[in-house]
């Protein structure tokens, strides 16, 4: 447990720009929505996605835009602990792309949606709290946002959005 919190501390550090490269976000979610297929609690549930043909690459860490990803689908498919759908989709709003993970699950409600970005905050009984958290600052370290929408017994949604940036002078 102690290695999980300190890996997971390590994980905050905003990434350095310098190692940033072009990312295509839909390709980025494919490969995680392949890992998710595999999740045990995939299994009782559906992941249905909806990724918009030609959406503009960006630039960013790939493995911390995966994280982000893959954490949010795993949390989507626990919130699900019978079954339901995890929706995926990506869009384009303004000069954002954004990708949101929908799910049938439990939610949340308001008191909880506020707090479940802060580290240490957890509705897991084993969970320690850190998964939302370090998405928070993945997200915020590119340039981003991450919403939430959730009612309990009506699922959630998360919406996260990142800034289309120039990538010609990183191809």
């Amino acid at each position: 447990r102690i290695a999980c919190i300190v890996h997971g501390i390590s994980q905050f550090g905003r990434p350095a720009q310098s190692d940033w490269t072009v990312c295509h976000v839909n390709k980025i979610l494919q490969e995680t929505i392949d890992m998710l297929r595999f999740h045990r609690q995939a299994k009782a549930s559906q992941i249905v996605t909806g990724l918009v043909d030609n959406l503009p690459a960006t630039t960013g860490a790939k493995d911390q835009l995966a994280q982000v990803f893959l954490n949010l689908g795993i949390n989507a498919l626990q919130a699900m602990p019978n079954g339901g759908t995890l929706t995926i989709r990506t869009y384009l709003k303004a000069d954002m792309i954004c990708i949101e993970f929908a799910d049938t699950g439990v939610g949340m409600d308001k008191e909880t949606c506020s707090k479940i970005f802060e580290p240490f905050f957890s509705t897991k009984e084993d969970g320690i709290g850190l998964g939302l958290g370090i998405v928070h600052q993945l997200v915020d370290a590119h340039g981003g946002r991450i919403d939430v929408d959730s009612r309990p017994g009506c699922g959630s949604m998360f919406i996260v959005s990142l800034p289309i940036r120039e990538t010609s002078k990183l191809a």
